[in-house]
């Protein structure tokens, strides 16, 4: 991802996103290929599927047009410098988009066929914005540099952390079989017969699946494998496989750094918010005649754009961090950062869940709310809640911060 137009060798980054470009490509292919054929077996097109089919191929054309051109011509195919003009006309259509989106989802029918389009855009214009506003600073940045840093966090970064988390759960899957298994039939009898309850009344009992969830997050070796992994290795592999991106780009200058880190978690939270911001589309199986459902997929997608711009900022400072060990030979700067951006992912992910769970607990087997909850019950989820959004509050401050300290004209 170095900034040289002449140069006509592909970066090593440029390599590895290439090969992941071609399975993104081959998954959204065939994501579109059984969505075309559901009507001629008989079925309907599912909008999640729909919208996770469509949004991966759009995704992966966008991501790797970007690629493809840089390493055959040895450039990108945009050089025009982004200023923070760039920032408005995302953050103005956004909302329109959204606003579009959920009436797709009301509508139902042949409009479905722009939904993954909605989709894309609702995950797309958010980092666009917040690489515009780092842009703002030092006269712009180049768009070859933005867009293929993008890429870099939408494609290797997710792929690579995907493959480390599936690891990394498995080995904590078997940790928690361990310590069921140590605590004799009193623990793992209750949890084969919750595993089973869960399953064999995922569709057809809501109420049965909630009361047996309840009795599995309420065993303490599966609430430690949850955190351990969403809270601690998932945010560090994650955070890693960011820097890597901006490691081979090799930066400079301390702004070139900056710019590399946040528009690689840009993209990251890309590929997240098209995963992620799916799932609550499923809930509308064509038109639908309640609000309530329309109503997730926004708020799952303006959720992940606060969450782009987390991404966006820890991988700057992480990328920040790793330009003092490298260039400025400043060890101890470069390691806090670093440890900082790991930490901080971690406290997100942490109070996300603490939110989640708590909520959960809040809840009876019935999926009501419990009449008397206990104050420390009740208060752990709004604690937690309002922490979080203190903590996105302060990472806006803060990218704008380091774009303002860190505003020399970009040379590299």
């Amino acid at each position: 991802m170095p900034d040289d137009a002449d140069s006509r060798r592909p970066a090593a980054g440029a390599r590895v996103s290439m090969g992941c470009a071609s399975v993104w490509l081959l998954g959204g292919g065939l994501g579109l290929l059984s969505i075309s054929l559901l009507p001629a077996l008989g079925g309907t097109a599912d909008p999640g599927a729909l919208a996770l089919g469509g949004g991966f191929g759009i995704l992966a054309m966008v991501f790797g047009h970007t690629l493809f051109a840089r390493a055959i011509r040895g450039r990108s195919p945009v050089h025009p410098r982004l200023g923070m003009r760039g920032a408005r006309w995302p953050l103005l259509l956004l909302p329109v988009v959204i606003v579009a989106g959920s009436a797709i989802q009301l509508a139902g029918g042949a409009t479905l066929a722009w939904l993954p389009v909605a989709h894309v855009l609702a995950a797309l214009l958010p980092a666009l914005a917040v690489i515009a506003v780092v842009a703002r600073h030092g006269g712009g940045v180049r768009r070859a540099t933005a867009f293929t840093a993008l890429t870099w966090g939408g494609l290797a970064a997710p792929v690579i952390a995907m493959v480390a988390e599936i690891g990394f759960a498995l080995l904590l899957g078997l940790a928690v079989l361990a310590a069921l298994h140590a605590g004799g039939p009193a623990t793992i009898d209750p949890a084969a017969e919750a595993v089973k309850r869960l399953f064999s009344a995922a569709e057809s009992d809501p109420d049965e699946m909630l009361a047996a969830l309840k009795t599995l997050l309420g065993m303490p070796p599966i609430v430690l494998a949850i955190y351990g992994l969403m809270a601690l290795l998932g945010p560090a592999i994650e955070e890693l496989a960011k820097l890597a991106g901006a490691v081979l780009s090799a930066p400079r200058t301390r702004r070139g750094a900056l710019v590399r880190g946040v528009a690689i978690g840009a993209g990251f939270g890309v590929t997240e918010a098209v995963f992620q911001g799916a799932s609550p589309v499923s809930l509308t199986p064509g038109a639908v005649d309640t609000m309530a459902p329309a109503l997730a997929w926004p708020t799952i997608m303006l959720a992940r754009a606060v969450t782009t711009v987390m991404h966006a900022t820890f991988s700057g400072v992480a990328a920040l961090g790793w330009y003092a060990m490298s260039r400025e030979m400043r060890w101890g700067r470069g390691v806090l950062a670093i440890g900082a951006a790991l930490i901080g992912h971690g406290l997100w992910n942490g109070l996300i869940l603490t939110a989640a769970l708590g909520a959960f607990q809040l809840m009876g087997p019935d999926g009501q709310p419990i009449a008397d909850p206990s104050p420390w019950a009740a208060a752990l989820p709004v604690v937690a809640g309002s922490a979080l959004i203190a903590l996105a509050w302060t990472l806006s401050l803060g990218l704008m911060t380091m774009a303002r300290r860190h505003g020399g004209r970009e040379s590299g």
